[in-house]
């Protein structure tokens, strides 16, 4: 854990302010080095239960924490899903490196394209109903035959 968090500082120049981790990285020796770079993490604390349970503004803390991580991996599952990362058969470790980085390239440029077409859908239906004065741009007209 201690090389990425150097690896962020060299690249943003400051340290993170809080760190979403998964349940494995938060062993003793990982917990002394994030209160060490006074670092919050949200996570279970080590050790037996307490016998007061947390207050309610901690448990909504820890909720919106594991949201975003749930978040995260969702990330890399759809990436291994979807993008096939989990199936590179490359004989460099660089060319491994390189499949990988453009799978989730990709991903990314998907998402941008798939929320460019949302915004563009949405401002062509508002362009739709201020021209026609209709409600809906999907209404159909009312014919009366007689």
């Amino acid at each position: 854990m201690r090389l990425q968090i150097e690896l962020y500082q060299k690249r943003f120049g400051y340290l993170p302010a809080t760190i979403d981790a998964d349940k494995i990285y938060m062993n003793e020796a990982n917990r002394k080095l994030l209160k060490d770079m006074e670092i919050k993490v949200y996570c279970k604390p080590l050790g037996r239960p307490p016998k007061d349970p947390p207050p309610e503004e901690v448990k909504a803390r820890m909720a919106k924490a594991v949201g975003r991580r749930n978040e995260i991996e969702c990330s890399f599952g759809t990436g291994k899903r979807v993008y096939r990362t989990n199936n590179i058969r490359a004989k460099l470790p660089d060319t491994a490196r390189c499949w990988t980085g453009m799978c989730y390239f990709v991903k990314n440029v998907m998402k941008f394209l798939r929320e460019l077409c949302h915004a563009l859908t949405k401002i062509w239906h508002l362009i739709i109903n201020m021209v026609t004065g209709w409600g809906y741009a999907c209404t159909p007209a009312v014919v009366d035959w007689n």
